[in-house]
C-alpha cells in the first residue's frame, strides 16, 4: 500500500459544523488553564525580579 493511497483512505471528512462545534467545547475547557497559567508565569516573573524569590519557591 502506498503512502498517498494510506492517508486518502484514513482521512475522515466532518460536516463544518461538527468541527466547529467540538472546537468550541475544546477550547472552552482549556481556556481557564490558559489564563490560570498566564497569570502565575507573570506572578512568578514579578517576585522573582522583585528579589522575592521564597514565594516562588513554595
Amino acid at each position: 500500500m502506498t503512502y498517498h493511497r494510506y492517508f486518502k483512505r484514513s482521512v475522515i471528512l466532518a460536516p463544518a459544523q461538527a468541527v466547529i462545534a467540538n472546537a468550541f467545547a475544546y477550547l472552552k475547557g482549556f481556556a481557564p488553564e490558559t489564563i490560570a497559567t498566564a497569570v502565575l508565569f507573570s506572578m512568578v516573573g514579578y517576585f522573582n525580579g522583585n528579589n522575592k524569590t521564597v514565594w516562588v519557591m513554595v
